[in-house]
């Protein structure tokens, strides 16, 4: 950025369509344990530097080979005023539909209905499904336990076209948040047609280790059996720490 700050964004191409994942802060206020992003927060990006990370892999002015953009990099969106504006801007400016955007929060209650408008895909950052587990690893719990979570997720749903998914993001930690109970308080908590990703957990913190292939596979079962559409986040970019969590630039204060 002009000030010297530099965030991360990340360029996740697949093998018919290529994701960019952009920040919306410098840092991030949230502090959830397992994120790097949480350690320093600066400031707010401008709706102009939201939209410079997509011009940054293709060039200024189109979208290039880019299909979709989801708001998943550093920062907490809805923690952003900016962002609502540069929503509205990625349509528009870069001809990116609002089903091809997604805005995921840590559970900011009060405000996850400010994006209903936009018409993008909303995402919950859940990770954990009882009030002492998420206030161990997310402090906004604090603020919006999971009653009020619930019901923000069940109100938005409720409020969605019948064709659109409420989106459940669910870092695993293994031997945390990882039994097969857990997926069946989920199974409580969230509306019946989410769309449940499952996140083994990448964290350079040596007190969050992801669970193995045998306990993801049980925990993404458990939740079929509800009738869940449920994906395992295949884990991508640990190597050069550009994976979920993983993501912290370069915090210096602004001059």
């Amino acid at each position: 950025m002009d000030d010297g700050c530099l965030v991360e964004s990340v360029l996740i191409p697949h093998k018919t369509k290529t994701n960019l994942c952009i920040s919306t802060q410098v840092g991030c206020k949230m502090r959830c344990a397992f994120c790097e992003s949480g350690k320093k927060f600066v400031r707010n990006l401008t709706s102009d530097e939201i939209l410079r990370q997509i011009d940054r892999p293709y060039g200024p002015g189109t979208a290039g080979g880019i299909d979709s953009v989801v708001f998943m990099g550093m920062g907490e969106p809805l923690d952003n005023p900016n962002v609502i504006d540069a929503i509205e801007r990625v349509k528009k400016e870069k001809d990116i539909p609002s089903r091809k955007i997604v805005v995921s929060t840590a559970g900011m209650c009060d405000k996850i209905k400010l994006l209903l408008p936009t018409k993008v895909n909303i995402a919950i950052s859940l990770n954990a499904t009882t009030d002492d587990q998420r206030n161990l690893i997310m402090p906004i719990n604090k603020r919006f336990p999971l009653a009020e979570l619930k019901k923000a997720m069940h109100d938005v749903n409720d409020m969605l076209p019948s064709k659109r998914r409420l989106q459940i993001e669910y870092v695993m930690i293994k031997g945390f948040n990882d039994a097969v109970q857990d997926a069946e308080r989920i199974a409580a908590l969230v509306p019946k047609k989410s769309l449940i990703n499952l996140i083994p957990v990448n964290s350079n913190d040596e007190r969050f280790h992801p669970p193995n292939l045998e306990t993801v596979a049980s925990f993404k079962e458990a939740l079929r059996k509800h009738g869940f559409i449920c994906y395992v986040r295949e884990p991508r970019g640990r190597d050069v720490k550009a994976a979920c969590g993983m993501l912290a630039g370069k915090m210096t204060t602004p001059k």
